[in-house]
C-alpha cells in the first residue's frame, strides 16, 4: 500500500473511532519499540464489546500478549481470568512457541504476521494520554494500547483491541 493511500486509509480509520477513543485523546506508535512489554486485553460489557467487534475471531475472552525487543509476538487465551505480571506472563509464555512476529510498517501501524505466512493483519495502534470512562462504565487508563484492523476498503474498523500494559 502506498504512502498516500495509507493516509487516506489512516484518516478514514480515525474516523470511526468509537467513544472510548477520540482522536484527540491519542498518541500514536510511530514505531515497534514504543509496544515492547506485556499486556491483557481489556474486557468491556457484552454490549459494548458486541459494538466494538460484532464479530469475535478469538472465542476466548481473556487474552494477554507479550511484544518482544526481537519482533516476536507471544499471546494465550483463557476462558477463565486470571491475573498475571509482565514477568509472570513471560515465563508462561516462554514455554510455549511464537508463532508470531510484528513490525512497524509506518502510518502508525503495526504489521501482525504468522511465520507460516497465512495470516498478516496492518493494526493501526494508538496510545491512550489519559484516563476516560467507556460508555459501560468502564476506565480506560492511560498508557492502553489501542489497535484497530479496519476493513479491505480502510472505510472502517472491523475488530478493535484495548490492551492494558502489565508490570
Amino acid at each position: 500500500m502506498n504512502m498516500t493511500l495509507k493516509a487516506v486509509v489512516s484518516a478514514a480509520v480515525l474516523a470511526t473511532l468509537p467513544m472510548v477513543v477520540q482522536a484527540g485523546e491519542n498518541r500514536p506508535v510511530t514505531s515497534a519499540k514504543q509496544i515492547v512489554g506485556c499486556y491483557e486485553r481489556i474486557n468491556f460489557s457484552p454490549e459494548l464489546m458486541k459494538q466494538l467487534n460484532p464479530v469475535e475471531p478469538w472465542i476466548a475472552p481473556y487474552q494477554w500478549f507479550c511484544f518482544e525487543p526481537n519482533g516476536k509476538l507471544s499471546s494465550m487465551m483463557s476462558s477463565e481470568y486470571e491475573k498475571h505480571t509482565a514477568k509472570e506472563l513471560r515465563s508462561v509464555l516462554g514455554t510455549m512457541p511464537t508463532p508470531f512476529t510484528y513490525q512497524y510498517v509506518g502510518n502508525n501501524s503495526i504489521r501482525i504476521s504468522d511465520d507460516a505466512g497465512y495470516e498478516r493483519y496492518d493494526w493501526f495502534s494508538y496510545f491512550y494520554t489519559e484516563d476516560k470512562a467507556a460508555p459501560d462504565g468502564t476506565v480506560v487508563k492511560k498508557g492502553t494500547l489501542v489497535m484497530a484492523v479496519p476493513d479491505p476498503s480502510g472505510k472502517k474498523v472491523i475488530y478493535w483491541r484495548y490492551l492494558k500494559p502489565l508490570k
